[in-house]
């Protein structure tokens, strides 16, 4: 009866500290995206000590599994299982403190290996290396110190019936064990306190700014759209006091009204069968005239016919005039209220985008602007050009901070791990232009400069004492 009830205690008390160690890797406490704190090997390191060698790296291996699931890479299985089998090969006797062992392994062993992986192999940056280097070992001896503690002052032998008798602590090393907690539990506490607020801190500054070009941005838009709609409504209204037919006279209002509004590739009037009756410049790139040219199954054209009103149009690629993607504006000609033809601009998008640009930059800001199908207008990332259409939940991961204002991480599969996907995420702000324009504004503010500001201001140097002191 005695020899059932050893035996199911220790079933029992095998699956507990599994269960324990796993569920202290799942849940992880996160410093931010990618950097956790784990707290599993608390509960393997005891599991050791209790059932030796064979089953703690075992069951580290299988506790330590679920850390690819969200660091994305298989380093963490290796570094944790070789951090248990080092500990447990040493104390086989499990008569040394293990909190020594555990910092001899991460400063001989461990730490060099994570900069192997992570400098060596993933390529990362020198200060994302250091403070994962720092973390893990400061994460790795405060694991080890609770494990001492519950294996020192808990007779859990007793609890499962085991038959060896753990030496009695002495009063050195459970002196060491007492001032080490006295300096790692409230700097810890502390340090992930104030690594919340840095954060956070750093996430409103991004927001704060994110807002404020937004507010410019549209601004800019609306003011450009409005300059240059008022320009072609200039040359609708003296074609209509011509007529829309081809006349020297109506030749020279399209070319001085074109001189007046540089951003405009081209302008040019048509008749109401949408055929061109004068034309700025007269002849395109290719050297063929423009006069003559049928823009009769544009969109915008069937549109102007059936609104009688000024029309903006989607980007698409020119045809005629200019070989470029373009947006054109354009107006009725009317006469009593009949349509009589239109005048059109067709807006040059590198330097709308350069206008854009001066403003957002300032910033520290990278802008797009689409249109009503989400096609870019304007970018001022060299990554995305006009016409391409634009779904940033296609080509990443969206994680929802503010109504208006996401973060955008790429794929897992284009990163080796957690952190590099953090690295070359971005805060986005999108944000309709109004006032008529229906187009939308895309901000968006990389995350790796504020990282490295994070990992100089807050964790190394914090990382660093703890350890000095250890």
């Amino acid at each position: 009866m005695i020899d059932l009830y050893k035996r199911y205690a220790k079933g029992g008390a095998l699956f507990l500290l599994f269960s324990l160690g796993f569920a202290g890797n799942y849940f992880k406490l996160s410093l931010f995206y990618g950097f956790d704190f784990l707290f599993g090997s608390i509960f393997l390191m005891v599991l050791l000590n209790l059932f030796g060698v064979a089953w703690g790296v075992f069951a580290t291996v299988l506790a330590s599994s679920c850390t690819y699931l969200f660091w994305h890479h298989p380093y963490g299985i290796i570094v944790f299982s070789l951090e248990v089998l080092f500990v447990g090969i040493v104390n086989r006797k499990r008569d040394k403190n293990i909190v020594l062992l555990d910092g001899i392994f991460w400063l001989c062993i461990g730490s060099p290996l994570n900069w192997l992986l992570y400098y060596g192999i993933m390529k990362a940056s020198f200060h994302m290396v250091l403070f994962v280097v720092l973390k893990q070992s400061v994460n790795g001896i405060f694991n080890a110190l609770i494990a001492s503690v519950i294996l020192d002052y808990f007779p859990i032998q007793k609890w499962i019936g085991s038959s060896e008798i753990r030496k009695k602590v002495s009063i050195q090393q459970a002196m060491f064990n007492l001032i080490l907690a006295v300096i790692l539990v409230p700097v810890l506490l502390i340090m992930v306190m104030n690594s919340r607020k840095t954060f956070l801190d750093i996430e409103g500054d991004i927001t704060n700014k994110l807002r404020n070009t937004a507010i410019e941005a549209r601004h800019l838009v609306n003011q450009f759209i409005q300059r240059h709609m008022e320009g072609v409504g200039a040359l609708s209204d003296a074609a209509a006091g011509t007529g829309p037919v081809t006349s020297k006279d109506l030749q020279d209002k399209v070319r001085t009204i074109k001189g007046l509004f540089p951003y405009f590739h081209n302008m040019y009037v048509a008749n109401a069968m949408g055929v061109t009756v004068a034309f700025y410049p007269e002849r395109n790139e290719k050297g063929n005239s423009t006069i003559g040219l049928d823009f009769s199954d544009r969109a915008y054209y069937r549109e102007l016919k059936r609104s009688l009103r000024p029309v903006m149009s989607d980007v698409f690629q020119g045809r005629g005039g200019v070989f470029l993607p373009i947006v054109t504006l354009s107006a009725p000609i009317l006469e009593k209220g009949q349509f009589k033809g239109f005048a059109l601009g067709a807006l040059d998008l590198n330097r709308f985008k350069d206008e854009v640009g001066r403003l957002t930059e300032a910033w520290g800001v990278k802008a797009m602007v689409l249109d009503g199908k989400d096609k870019v207008v304007a970018s001022t990332n060299e990554a995305f050009l006009p016409l391409q259409t634009m779904d940033l939940r296609e080509k990443g991961e969206i994680i929802p901070l503010h109504p208006d204002i996401y973060q955008w991480l790429p794929p897992v599969n284009t990163a080796k791990s957690a952190f590099g996907r953090w690295t070359n995420s971005f805060y986005i702000l999108e944000t309709p232009v109004g006032n008529g324009v229906p187009w939308k504004v895309l901000l968006s503010v990389p995350v790796a400069p504020y990282q490295r500001q994070l990992y100089e201001s807050t964790y190394i140097y914090t990382f660093s004492f703890m350890l000095v002191i250890i």
